[in-house]
């Protein structure tokens, strides 16, 4: 009966596994077709960082990390869809507060420059491997787990903020050491001058 019992558990655990993979595909399809239907509007860039910061404090406290959030002191404003930016950050500060263990650090920043906005994470876990660095962005890549920070998983996370990103004109970097850290940085034109003739820009 024990034998049957931890069958059938590893049967619905593979099921689960499935099910949230059909998801994170149907998210990174919606991703990449988001070109086609942005909402672009003036935003406080700083302010919608600082939203993300405040959603993942309870979940970083609970696993003895510290959150420090980096305020440029300047307006910041840039002509985004806010809810897929809040997506792209959220995408990328999950995954620094998974990655990090207790008694780590994540700092959240925003810094602005005439032509763009950057919205940077650095972290100080557990990092990524020169191996792999060059493929966090693909979608279903699976490094080697001895190497890399994405072991078990399928970085469709990354994917889905690269896809939101590109959306907006903009780029998404990273740079890593292993066990030193992360440092993602999203950098947006503040001025969205999308030449898509095939997308549905909303401008409002």
């Amino acid at each position: 009966m024990k034998s049957m019992s931890s069958g059938l558990q590893q049967i619905y655990d593979e099921l689960i596994r499935l099910s949230r993979l059909m998801t994170d595909m149907e998210r990174l399809s919606e991703a990449e077709a988001a070109r086609f239907t942005v909402h672009i509007k003036r935003v406080n860039m700083i302010q919608l960082a600082e939203q993300v910061f405040r959603n993942f404090q309870p979940m970083a406290k609970s696993k003895g990390i510290r959150m420090r959030f980096m305020n440029p002191n300047v307006p910041c404003y840039a002509e985004v869809d806010r809810d897929k930016m809040i997506q792209v950050v959220s995408n990328i500060v999950s995954n620094a507060v998974k990655y990090t263990n207790d008694g780590g650090t994540i700092t959240l920043g925003v810094d602005w420059r005439p032509e763009a906005t950057i919205i940077y994470c650095h972290d100080t876990g557990i990092g990524i491997g020169p191996a792999d660095l060059p493929y966090v962005f693909n979608r279903l890549y699976r490094a080697d787990k001895s190497r890399s920070r994405f072991s078990g998983g399928v970085g469709l996370g990354l994917s889905i903020a690269k896809a939101l990103v590109e959306a907006h004109d903009g780029t998404i970097e990273v740079e890593s050491e292993i066990g030193i850290g992360s440092h993602f940085r999203v950098t947006v034109p503040n001025s969205y001058k999308s030449l898509k003739s095939s997308g549905t820009v909303h401008k409002l």
